[in-house]
């Protein structure tokens, strides 16, 4: 993986596992919870407040503080954290008022320090569940699953390079572990020596004898060639190993290569024996 990365000069990786997931309506819900705190005790004067609307509201702000902790609002957990100390020891509904009025200034400054992004709704299950429709592959090849959710995730954040790099990782583990039954001798594995010795395997039918029926072998090395004639130009798959020439991919592109990629680890997780 690092010798990859180093020959990649063009674009530096970052783990997209590391970005973190916010729900946009935990903020509308602060704002609703300091509303209706706003609501239950500014009363007009002879009035009771409302303290069961007080209560409640603040039981639902404490909910929402695991989500701004997990993003790192440091002021404003800790200003949640305030209201409900000054609460649990006074119950003082004036203090609470203006702690709640502090809690939203706190609020909006850590939000200007923010940059917040909205995924289209077409590549939002790629980023939230980016295992799906890949069970069938994951259930061979164990060692794929941290690049099936890297591409996809890099798929809807539309870095599609980086998507097309770990599409490329998932294939080259497939077809090392094909080259285990087909007799690869090469002492570099991956892409190359493995596709060398299934396209002579096809060519000379009446000497195999493996494992795997001659027809899925036939089949496989379809596929792989029509992967190799469709990346070319754009990716290296000489030396033993995968690695992007251009990092240049529309969107389109880099679909076709993903399911072409799912096709072909379906096809071997079916026919390689377990």
């Amino acid at each position: 993986m690092q010798e990859l990365l180093c020959e990649w000069k063009l674009y530096q990786l970052v783990s997209l596992l590391a970005l973190l997931r916010v729900h946009a309506e935990n903020y509308v819900n602060v704002a609703g919870c300091l509303g209706q705190i706003h609501t239950a005790l500014s009363v007009p004067q002879g009035q009771p407040i409302r303290q069961d609307l007080a209560i409640s509201a603040l039981g639902k702000l404490d909910g929402i503080r695991s989500q701004f902790e997990a993003v790192g609002l440091t002021t404003t957990v800790a200003q949640i954290d305030r209201i409900n100390e000054r609460w649990n020891q006074y119950h003082d509904y004036g203090v609470l008022l203006t702690q709640c009025q502090e809690l939203l200034h706190r609020l909006e400054d850590e939000l200007k320090n923010r940059f917040l992004l909205i995924l289209p709704s077409g590549v939002q299950s790629r980023y939230s569940k980016p295992l799906a429709e890949w069970e069938e592959c994951i259930g061979r090849f164990p060692q794929t699953i941290e690049n099936i959710e890297e591409m996809n995730r890099c798929f809807a954040l539309s870095c599609y390079a980086a998507s097309v790099f770990h599409s490329l990782l998932i294939v080259e583990a497939g077809l090392i572990e094909l080259g285990k039954y087909i007799g690869v001798t090469d002492p570099k594995v991956g892409w190359d020596g493995t596709c060398r010795t299934l396209e002579n395997l096809c060519k000379q039918r009446t000497t195999y004898s493996g494992p795997i029926p001659f027809a899925s072998l036939e089949q496989i090395n379809q596929i792989v060639q029509s992967m190799k004639l469709a990346w070319r130009n754009k990716v290296n798959h000489e030396a033993g190993r995968l690695s992007v020439l251009d990092p240049h991919f529309t969107p389109s592109i880099a679909e076709e290569i993903i399911l072409s990629t799912r096709s072909l680890m379906r096809r071997l997780a079916t026919d390689i024996p377990k």
